[in-house]
């Protein structure tokens, strides 16, 4: 799954919503969450994260 940053509506649902905060907190999550694999997509905005299946990303992202 490819994450990025949405601009403009993001902002209404999160305080940390730049790419850079995005890049920090997957990072940190690497750190406790061994079966998830986080690499950097086309762009600068963009990473690709892998996981155990569909539960553990939606897990993720809600977490987030």
């Amino acid at each position: 799954m490819a994450l990025k940053p949405l601009g403009f509506f993001i902002s209404f649902q999160g305080k940390y919503v730049t790419s850079r905060n995005l890049r920090d907190r997957l990072y940190r999550e690497l750190e406790r969450n061994l079966a998830m694999k986080v690499e950097d997509g086309e762009t600068a905005d963009t990473f690709v994260v892998s996981g155990r299946g569909t539960l553990h990303i939606t897990i993720l992202i809600e977490n987030m």
